[in-house]
């Protein structure tokens, strides 16, 4: 096979405007610039690059002032080839899934990207329950795991052995191999079924060698490389296919419009089990040889990571970090106080819409300009992007990423397209190109998110304007029907937002028998803050130009109901809405 050619020199990270990006397809064809034809392939090709530089540092309880473990890229390498050599020594095929249920720790990302040069990687979060568990093990044809042993933490961490035992109980005859991270305990593994062994993590990846592969790894573009589970919160997970070429575009994507290098320190503190984490902003800064940070194994959950972090922006000369909202908001509560920063050059959000107050109220004393950025599992994360050199639009997702296509249609109640809408004309959002999933492991479930032949439906409504930027109104499924009017959450809790007592709003559907849905709120206050939820609503209604769209009630919580990703757990809160609700 001929070696793969490298890039032409234009680059993306100048990209200003839509324009700029159809400049940057027109001037050379996709193929032509990927770096590789696989992902393993693109990941080690840039780690024997940079072989000597830093790719990984963890802090383990994630305190700015603890000492770090850290690996450079030679090494990352050399464990990962380990790992992959293990793999096809006991019989797992190209096809087959190695499941990784695993917190934020160094040992994730050898079994996230070992498992993929061997196989098809099954990322799943530690929170899922058993049943959960079984049923992506089931889904994808896991046949191994990789997981917490019992001797890693046995106080703290045994919940995640006993869940893993659960879920191999639960898909009888399916896993053959256990690999423990932390060891096995002196109960050599107890608690899983009879017949599946047990083994170290690291004793069974010291026994390969680190120096090569094997095996040859995959070279199609087409073929899987990981099944990434979908939500979770509202009934069995789904699970998303992603080839080599989703992944391999869609780091070099990244690379490309953000300008990744070896001088860039990329703080990881969203959970690894999530495309976000892994994909732009552990595979894109890793390609371009660049040094992860990750902090502490529950990231951004944990007290001390959110307490400490400019800290830790000054510790590592950090140049780059993405979170959720909801962390926006909470660093926004802790002070810079003397702590140099000014290494940050780009920060970016994403998961759920940021508040246009929190985003103002960050630039206001960080100076950062957080990139907005847009994307789901099925469409390998982004599909759009804040210009990094042209106009942030607070509010707008940015623009679409080069040689992706995306537009706003109107769709039937089948959810097949009708029309495209005019810009600045309300619809469903839809995306089409190389970032879009190859189906889910169900038929009918990939048909039924297609709007047309190649365009997904991301679920999403919103609009585009005259210049190629994308607004989101909100989740389809989101909108609250009162009395026949159709209800927008984000604007609600942006006129909530803009209380200089409200830290986080959220904005549900509520069952009611005369107008079928009203909107409830859902608050927490700023630390120190006092506030009446009275006048809270009274405040927002004024806000508001639809009275319609005014909440009927608000509650003040000490702290709203977050999903594992860190997103707002509207589920949670319509099912506390519902409950605490006594109709008349």
């Amino acid at each position: 096979m001929s070696p793969v050619q490298p890039p032409p020199a234009a680059t993306g990270h100048g990209v200003a405007t839509l324009a700029d990006i159809e400049a940057f397809e027109q001037a050379a064809p996709l193929d032509s610039r990927l770096p590789a034809r696989s992902v393993w392939a693109m990941l080690e090709a840039a780690g024997d690059r940079h072989a000597d530089r830093p790719a990984l540092s963890f802090l383990p309880e994630g305190d700015p002032g603890e000492p770090a473990q850290t690996w450079n890229h030679g090494q990352l390498l050399q464990h990962c080839r380990r790992l992959a050599n293990w793999l096809r020594a006991h019989g797992v095929q190209p096809t087959a899934g190695v499941a990784v249920l695993l917190p934020n720790l160094p040992q994730t990302y050898v079994a996230l990207f070992g498992s993929q040069a061997a196989a098809v990687v099954c990322p799943i979060s530690p929170t899922l329950g058993a049943a959960a568990v079984a049923g992506i093990l089931l889904t994808a044809g896991c046949t191994v795991l990789v997981t917490e042993g019992p001797a890693q933490n046995p106080a703290q961490n045994s919940a995640i052995w006993q869940r893993a035992c659960a879920a191999a109980a639960l898909a009888p005859g399916l896993l053959h191999h256990v690999l423990c991270v932390g060891g096995v305990g002196g109960d050599g593994g107890l608690g899983m079924p009879a017949g599946v062994q047990v083994h170290d993590f690291e004793l069974a990846c010291g026994s390969q060698r680190g120096d090569r592969l094997d095996f040859t790894p995959a070279q199609d573009l087409q073929s899987p490389t990981a099944r990434f589970h979908t939500g979770g919160t509202t009934g069995a997970p789904k699970l998303a296919t992603h080839t080599q070429r989703n992944q391999v575009y869609l780091a070099w994507c990244m690379g490309e419009m953000v300008g990744f290098d070896p001088q860039d320190v990329v703080l990881i503190g969203l959970p690894l089990f999530h495309v976000h984490a892994v994909i732009p902003l552990s595979m894109g800064p890793l390609s371009r040889g660049a040094h992860l940070v990750l902090l502490g194994p529950q990231g951004f959950r944990h007290a001390s990571v959110i307490q400490g972090f400019w800290r830790i922006v000054e510790r590592f000369g950090a140049t780059c970090f993405s979170a959720v909202p909801t962390v926006y908001a909470g660093l926004l509560q802790v002070p810079i106080a003397d702590a140099r920063v000014g290494s940050l050059r780009v920060a970016f959000s994403g998961s759920a819409p940021l508040a246009r107050q929190v985003a103002q109220d960050v630039q206001a004393r960080t100076g950062l300009v957080i990139l907005e950025g847009y994307g789901l599992t099925e469409g390998t994360c982004i599909s759009s992007l804040s210009p990094l050199r042209g106009e942030r639009r607070i509010g707008s997702i940015g623009l679409r990423l080069p040689y992706q296509s995306m537009k706003v249609a109107q769709l039937d109640a089948q959810g097949r397209w009708l029309a495209d809408c005019a810009p600045g004309e309300d619809g469903h959002l839809l995306i089409n190109g190389p970032n879009v999933f190859a189906g889910y492991a169900d038929a009918a479930q990939t048909a039924a998110a297609f709007a047309a032949p190649g365009w997904l439906d991301t679920g999403d409504l919103g609009h585009c304007d005259a210049d190629g930027y994308h607004w989101i109104s909100g989740r389809a499924k989101d909108l609250i029907k009162r009395s026949g009017h159709s209800i927008d959450p984000q604007g609600v809790e942006e006129a909530l937002h803009a209380d200089p007592a409200v830290a986080l709003a959220a904005v549900v559907a509520r069952p009611d028998t005369r107008a079928g849905e009203v909107p409830v709120a859902f608050v927490s206050l700023k630390p120190g803050a006092q506030a009446d939820p009275a006048q809270l609503l009274a405040a927002c209604r004024q806000r508001l130009d639809d009275p319609v769209a005014a909440p009927v009630q608000l509650t003040i919580l000490d702290q709203l109901p977050l999903t594992p990703v860190g997103k707002l757990d509207k589920v949670a809160l319509r099912a506390r809405a519902a409950a605490d609700h006594n109709p008349d």
